[in-house]
C-alpha cells in the first residue's frame, strides 16, 4: 500500500509475514529532500500511535474473570466501600436454563454483574430459559442471537437498555417476552417485546395467527425473521413501518392483508424477501404507501396478484426478482404518476422502463421501452422468446436469470446499438461480453469472448459440457455465472482468465474435472466460487493465483478430490492433496480420505477445513496447531479417532470447532491425549449429534517419523496406532536433494519412496537421510566452477594488458 506526502510516495512492502519496510521514492528530488519528507513522515506515525495508545485513544484492557460456566469482563474496580462491575460476555457451555448471579467474586473482590454483553449467549441452540438478575441495566446486540430453542425471556423493570436484534433467530414457537410494568423503556404484549409506548414493535413470536398490537407504528428491522411457525399475519390500522427484513424467510407466510394498514408509508429492503408461501401483496387501500425497498419480495415465488395505489413512489431495484409464479400479476392504480401497468408487466409512468415482467411464454415489450431494469425477468422459466428491439439501450444485471426453459432464446435487432444476438444468447454489441446464455447441452465460447457476465447460465440444468479454450482473451468469469448448473461434467478452461468470481461454479454437483492448470493468467479464485462441487477433482492451483476466497471450495469431498500447487505459487502450497499457505503454515483445505494428519508446520487449522469429509475416519494434530478455526470438522461423521499429540488443546478454538454430528448422522469420537480434553465437547465448540470418548494417550502406540534435511515425509512428526493398525509413508527430497537411506527401529531398509509399517505393536521410529547431489553431479559442478573462473581471469587479464599498450 502507499500514502501520498507532498514531494514523494511513502511505501510499505510487504518482507513476509508479519514484517513491513517502508521505503521513500522521491522521483526528482534529491536524497537529502527524501530524507526530511522521511523523517516528517515518520514522525507523523509515531504521533499517531502516541495518540493510539494515549489514554484518551483507549480504555484499559478489560480483563477476563470466570465463574463457572460465565465468562465475565471487569469494567470497573471495587472503590470506596461500593462493588466493582462486569459484562457478562460469553458462557462457554450453555444448559437449557442458566441463572445469571447478581455478583461475582474473584481474587476476593466483589462485582456486580450490569450488563449481558453483544452475542453473548449466540448460537448456543440448546439453552432454554434464562433468569436475568436486577442488577443487569443493559443487554448487547444481538445477545441471544440464534437461541432457537429459548422458551421465556424475562425483562425485568431496571433492563432498560436493550441493542439491536437482540432476540434475533430466537424461533422457537414456545418464545415468550415478558417485560415489568414498572420498565421505563420497554413492554410486552402477548409476547412480544414492544418500547414503552407500544408503537414500536421490536420481537415478535413465532406462532400462528399472530395479530400485531393495535397503536404499533413501525415493525422494526428483522422482528419475524425466519419465523417459519408465522402463517398468518393481522396488521394494526396505525402502522406506518415495516422494516428492513421484518419478515425476511418466514417461509410459510401465506396471508398478510395490508388493506388493513390504510396509514402504511414505507416496506424497507428485503423486508418479505423469501416468503415462499405467500400469495397476495394489496396495496390499493394503503393511500400514504410511497417507499417500497430493493429486494423487498425478492423469491417470493407464489406471490400472484399485486396491486398498488396511486401513491407509491419509489419501488427499489429488483424488489420483485425471482417473483416467478404464473399468476403473477401486476396492477396499478390510476392516477399514479410514478408507474404504470399493462397486462400484469409493470412500467415507469411513460413505459420507457420494463421494471418486472410476468412469467409467461412471450412477453411483448411495448416499442417505448429503453430499459429493462436488474431481475425483470429473473426466474421466468415459462419464458421461450424474447425481442430486443433497436430502442432497448439498456439490460440491468440479471435481468434474465434463471430464465431457463430450454427454447428460450433472444433475437436481438440488427440496429441495436449495444445488443447483438448469437445462437439465441444475448451479448454485447461487440460480442466480447457474454450477458445471458441458454439452457443448451453445451457451450462453445466464441474467440473474442472476454467476461461471462453474472448469472449467464445459473439454474441451466441441461447444460453438460463448458468449453472456453477458444476464447484466449476471456479474462472475467462473472458471480455465479455457472451456479447450480448440475448436471456440468467438464469445463476447458481459457489460458487468459483472471478471476473466477464468487459462485462461480457452486452447487454443480456433477462437475468432476476443471482444467484450471491451462488458465495460465488466472489470479483470484473468489468466494464460495466451487462451493458443494461434490464430483470435483484435482485442482491444480498455478504460480499466479495470489488469491483463493473463503469457502472457495466448501462441500468439495469426493474421494478423489485434492490440490496440487505450483512449486513457484508465492502465497500457497499443497501437501499430501491438501492447500495449505505457502509457509505451511496455515491448513486451508484438508481432504477426503480415511486417515489424515495434519502436518507437523501448521499452526492454524482453518474455518471448514474438513467440513462435511465423511470418509475420514482418523484425524491426529500435531502439538504446533494453535488455532483451530469454526466448524472446522463439521459434518465429519465418520471420524472414530482425534489425536491430540501435544499436551494442551488449541488455545484458540472457533465456533463449532468439534461439531462433528449432524441431525442426520450423529458421530461416535474417541478423542486420545495425554491431558484432559473433555472441553471439546462443551457447548459451542460441539453440539449434542456428537459424543466423545476420552482415553489416555498412552493406550497407543507411538511412532516417530523424523526427516534430515532437504525433504519431508507425509505424515510427518508423531504419530500414534492401535495394535495392529498400519502407516502407510512417503517421503519425498527436494530437488538439490535425494533419499539415500531409510531406516526403520535402527534398521536400513534402502532408498525408498514409500513404506508400510505393518501390524503395529510397539513403539516404532522412522528416519529418513537425505544428501546433497550426487558425486558425479559434484564433481560436473566444480569443473564447471574452474572453467568459469579460467574464462574471468582471461577476460580480467585482456582488459589490463589493452589499457597497459595504450599507457
Amino acid at each position: 500500500m502507499h500514502f501520498n506526502f507532498a514531494g514523494g510516495i511513502i511505501h510499505t512492502v510487504n518482507r513476509g509475514k508479519g514484517s513491513e519496510i517502508m521505503t521513500y521514492k522521491t522521483g526528482s528530488n534529491t536524497s537529502r529532500t527524501g530524507t526530511r519528507v522521511a523523517l516528517v513522515a515518520l514522525a507523523l506515525v509515531a504521533f499517531s500511535l502516541a495518540v493510539l495508545i494515549s489514554p484518551l485513544g483507549v480504555s484499559a484492557e478489560a480483563t477476563d474473570i470466570r465463574d463457572g460456566d460465565l465468562i465475565y469482563n471487569i469494567t470497573s474496580e471495587p472503590a470506596s466501600g461500593a462493588n466493582g462491575t462486569v459484562v457478562l460476555v460469553g458462557i462457554e457451555s450453555a444448559p437449557a436454563t442458566v441463572t445469571i448471579p447478581g455478583t461475582v467474586v474473584h481474587g476476593g473482590k466483589t462485582y456486580n454483574v450490569v450488563s449481558i454483553g453483544a452475542e453473548a449467549f449466540g448460537w448456543h441452540t440448546d439453552l432454554k430459559s434464562v433468569a436475568i438478575p436486577d442488577s443487569v441495566r443493559s443487554m448487547g446486540n444481538e445477545a441471544f442471537n440464534n437461541c432457537t430453542s429459548l422458551e421465556s425471556i424475562h425483562i425485568h423493570s431496571g433492563l432498560t437498555e436493550i441493542g439491536a436484534n437482540a432476540f434475533l433467530g430466537c424461533t422457537s414457537p414456545k418464545f415468550y417476552v415478558n417485560v415489568d410494568n414498572g420498565n421505563a423503556n420497554y413492554s410486552s404484549s402477548d409476547g412480544m417485546l414492544l418500547d414503552k409506548t407500544g408503537s414500536r414493535l421490536i420481537q415478535a413470536r413465532n406462532a400462528t395467527p399472530i395479530a400485531v398490537p393495535d397503536g404499533v407504528k413501525t415493525i422494526e428491522d428483522f422482528a419475524f425473521t425466519a419465523c417459519d411457525s408465522v402463517v398468518k399475519v393481522s396488521l394494526p390500522p396505525t402502522l406506518e413501518k415495516i422494516g428492513a427484513g421484518a419478515f425476511f424467510e418466514c417461509h410459510n407466510l401465506k396471508s398478510i392483508d395490508f388493506t388493513k394498514a390504510p396509514k402504511l408509508k414505507s416496506i424497507s429492503m428485503n423486508a418479505f424477501s423469501g416468503c415462499h408461501e405467500l400469495g397476495t401483496a394489496d396495496f390499493s387501500k394503503c393511500t400514504e404507501l410511497k417507499f417500497i425497498g430493493q429486494n423487498a419480495f425478492e423469491g417470493c415465488h407464489s406471490l400472484g396478484d399485486i396491486r398498488l395505489s396511486a401513491s407509491v413512489e419509489n419501488i427499489g431495484t429488483r424488489t420483485f426478482a425471482s417473483c416467478c409464479s404464473t399468476d403473477f400479476f401486476i396492477t396499478v392504480a390510476a392516477g399514479n404518476t410514478h408507474y404504470s401497468s399493462e397486462e400484469g408487466t409493470l412500467y415507469d409512468s411513460d413505459k420507457e422502463t420494463l421494471i418486472k415482467a410476468r412469467n409467461t411464454k412471450t412477453v411483448a415489450i411495448p416499442a417505448s421501452v429503453k430499459t429493462i431494469s436488474d431481475g425483470a425477468f429473473r426466474g421466468c422459466n415459462k419464458l421461450e422468446k424474447i425481442v430486443i428491439s433497436s430502442e432497448i439501450v439498456t439490460i440491468g444485471e440479471s435481468a434474465f436469470n434463471g430464465c431457463r426453459n430450454v427454447a428460450f432464446s433472444f433475437e436481438v435487432s440488427p440496429a441495436n446499438p449495444n445488443y447483438m444476438s448469437d445462437n439465441g444468447m444475448l451479448y454485447s454489441k461487440d460480442g466480447s461480453i457474454l450477458i445471458q446464455g441458454r439452457n443448451v447441452k453445451s457451450f462453445v465460447a466464441s474467440p473474442n469472448l472476454v467476461k461471462i457476465d453474472a448469472g449467464a447460465f445459473l439454474r441451466c440444468h441441461e447444460l453438460l459440457a463448458v468449453d472456453l479454450s477458444r476464447a484466449v482473451g476471456l479474462q472475467e468469469i462473472g458471480t455465479a455465472a455457472f451456479q447450480m448448473c448440475t448436471e456440468i461434467e467438464t469445463v476447458a478452461m481459457s489460458q487468459g482468465v483472471k478471476i473466477i468470481s464468487n459462485n462461480a461454479f457452486a452447487e454443480c454437483d456433477m462437475l468432476s474435472q476443471i482444467d484450471l492448470q491451462t488458465a495460465t493468467k488466472l489470479k483470484s479464485i473468489e468466494f464460495n466460487a466451487f462451493e458443494s462441487c461434490y464430483s470435483l477433482r484435482t485442482v491444480v492451483i498455478n504460480a499466479e493465483v495470489s488469491k483463493i476466497g473463503d469457502n472457495a471450495f466448501s462441500g468439495c469431498m469426493g474421494d478423489l478430490f485434492m490440490f496440487d500447487v505450483d512449486v513457484r505459487n508465492s502465497n500457497y502450497s499443497s501437501w499430501d492433496g491438501m492447500l495449505l499457505d505457502k509457509n505451511c503454515t496455515v491448513l486451508i483445505k484438508a481432504r477426503n480420505t480415511q486417515t489424515l494428519s495434519v502436518p507437523s508446520s501448521v499452526v492454524k487449522i482453518h474455518d471448514d477445513a474438513f467440513g462435511g469429509f465423511d470418509l475420514i475416519k482418523k484425524v491426529t494434530l500435531q502439538p504446533g496447531v494453535k488455532t483451530v478455526g469454526a466448524n472446522a470438522f463439521f459434518g465429519c461423521t465418520s471420524i472414530d479417532a482425534l489425536i491430540f499429540t501435544g499436551d494442551s488443546l488449541p488455545g484458540e478454538l472457533g465456533l463449532g470447532s468439534f461439531t462433528m454430528g449432524t441431525e442426520d448422522s450423529k458421530a461416535a469420537v474417541t478423542v486420545y491425549s495425554s491431558f484432559d480434553a473433555s472441553s471439546i465437547a462443551d457447548k459451542g465448540l460441539s453440539n449434542a449429534n456428537t459424543n466423545f470418548t476420552f482415553k489416555p494417550l498412552s493406550g497407543l502406540f507411538k511412532v516417530v517419523i523424523d526427516v534430515g534435511r532437504g525433504g519431508y515425509a507425509v505424515p510427518d512428526g508423531v504419530q500414534y496406532a492401535k495394535q495392529g493398525e498400519s502407516i502407510k509413508m512417503s517421503f519425498v527430497a527436494n530437488p538439490s536433494h535425494r533419499i539415500t537411506d531409510i531406516i526403520v527401529d535402527g534398521n536400513s531398509v534402502g532408498p525408498l519412496d514409500s513404506y508400510i509399517l505393518s501390524d503395529i505393536s510397539s513403539n516404532r521410529s522412522v528416519h529418513v537421510e537425505m544428501d546433497t547431489p550426487s558425486g558425479d553431479l559434484r564433481i560436473f559442478a566444480v569443473a564447471l566452477t574452474a572453467v568459469l573462473i579460467v574464462c574471468v581471469l582471461a577476460l580480467v587479464l585482456r582488459w589490463y594488458f589493452k589499457h597497459k599498450t595504450h599507457e
